[in-house]
């Protein structure tokens, strides 16, 4: 049984002040999925990721089996949850012990010119951007633009209902890790929505001001970790299969993150008449292009394509013959995100940084173990997929690309297995 955690003295209340610049357009909506404004909620949500990730690698060491048990109650105790009874009668959920607002927003809405010849279509994908001149084609909803700042302030509730000295500096982190590789909206790792910390006050950590400071304060805080093993975690998580790039530097974000999703697309695609967006197509992927192929002429799936690691679904169009394949997972949701996270940073100094993160985790639960092929209108067949088939060697060939590239977390192994969890 988990020990409750302390409350901190009574009379003690505590503030942290972060300041966030958005560096890339922020696809973030309303409910007529057209954006408005930064919302507390979906920070907290965004906290709250960033939270579970740094918490389990220590929580997995200490507790092993239980890890995933404890990592819920020790969320609830922080963040909140609907009060309710464990199965010892003690009561666990309730009021979350920090708040949290945005205050000073000063940020700008609208419909970014993004053209086809660029690499950004690629990663907004067909959902927020229509093939085609405009006005029928383009961005197809609007975004906080690049250029806008806010201020998240984190506060403690007073006396017992506070948090621990404990929680709060592992809220702290979370923040500080959130502002330094995170994001927010549709698109957020690829990039799109990228958030950058420029200061934190109120705490025991600062905002790294110029690149070099980034590298020691990821370095540090990240190398603090206990990241050992091959353990796939069974959520999205830091482990010691984690890897953290900076892959770029320059003076501007936009030509960074344009970079980068040229790379992609040139690593990922086959390409329409030997082309990949004007280059000559690299077909890294032809053997996963020719077999979908021929399931979506009828045949039954053999294996998982490689390039599934990047998130489902999955989708191809054959130019050559119109025929198409849809690939996702057996459930009703049909969606894995995408265990890559891309984020372009911007320094108070001016200097603009690209990072790309790997964090490897059980790629589908077991309650949905398998993927589904829908071809064109016929009957979905069900692939069997078990952690064997997932080969996470496609994406470090992906960060492989970048010559001045910087690793600030190497994984320990490639070789993964399910945690016990």
């Amino acid at each position: 049984m988990s020990t409750p955690l302390p409350p901190v003295p009574t009379g003690r209340q505590r503030r942290l002040e972060a300041q966030f610049l958005v560096t890339t357009p922020m696809f973030i909506g309303d409910a007529t999925q057209q954006a408005a404004s930064i919302r507390p909620p979906s920070l907290k949500g965004a906290l709250r990721f960033w939270w579970r990730a740094l918490q389990w690698p220590r929580l997995y060491q200490e507790e092993g089996a239980t890890a995933l048990k404890r990592l819920h109650h020790e969320e609830a105790e922080l963040f909140g949850l609907a009060a309710k009874k464990d199965a010892q009668g003690h009561e666990v959920g309730g009021q979350a012990r920090v708040t949290l607002r945005v205050e000073s927003a000063d940020v700008e809405v609208g419909r970014p010119h993004i053209t086809e010849k660029s690499s950004l279509p690629y990663l907004l994908g067909l959902g927020l951007f229509q093939p085609g001149k405009p006005p029928k084609g383009g961005v197809k909803r609007s975004a906080i633009q690049p250029g806008g700042c806010f201020t998240l302030v984190l506060i403690g509730r007073p006396g017992r209902n506070g948090p621990t000295d404990a929680q709060w500096q592992s809220l702290e982190e979370a923040l500080l890790v959130f502002g330094l590789l995170g994001g927010q909206g549709s698109r957020a790792r690829k990039g799109l929505g990228s958030v950058s910390l420029q200061a934190l006050k109120g705490g025991a950590l600062q905002a790294p001001q110029t690149a070099e400071a980034y590298r020691q304060v990821i370095s540090g805080l990240l190398g603090n970790l206990p990241l050992e093993g091959n353990s796939l975690p069974p959520f999205t998580a830091f482990s010691g299969l984690t890897r953290l790039d900076i892959s770029l530097q320059g003076d501007a974000p936009s030509p960074l993150l344009e970079y980068l999703g040229n790379e992609m697309q040139l690593y990922r695609g086959f390409g329409r008449n030997d082309m990949v967006n004007g280059q000559p197509a690299e077909k890294n992927f032809s053997d996963d292009h020719d077999q979908m192929h021929r399931v979506a002429k009828g045949e039954k799936p053999l294996r998982a394509p490689e390039r599934v690691i990047f998130g489902l679904p999955h989708n191809y169009f054959f130019s050559s013959d119109g025929a198409k394949l849809d690939i996702s997972t057996q459930s009703s949701g049909d969606r894995r995100a995408s265990p890559l996270f891309i984020h372009v940073h911007q320094l108070p100094s001016g200097e603009c940084l690209a990072t790309q993160l790997v964090m490897p985790a059980v790629f589908l639960p077991a309650t949905e173990s398998g993927l589904k092929f829908k071809a064109g209108k016929g009957r979905p067949e069900i692939l069997p997929l078990s952690t064997k088939d997932i080969d996470w060697s496609v994406l470090h060939g992906l960060l492989d690309r970048f010559e001045q590239r910087s690793t600030l977390l190497s994984p320990s192994t490639q070789q993964p297995r399910e945690a016990q969890a």
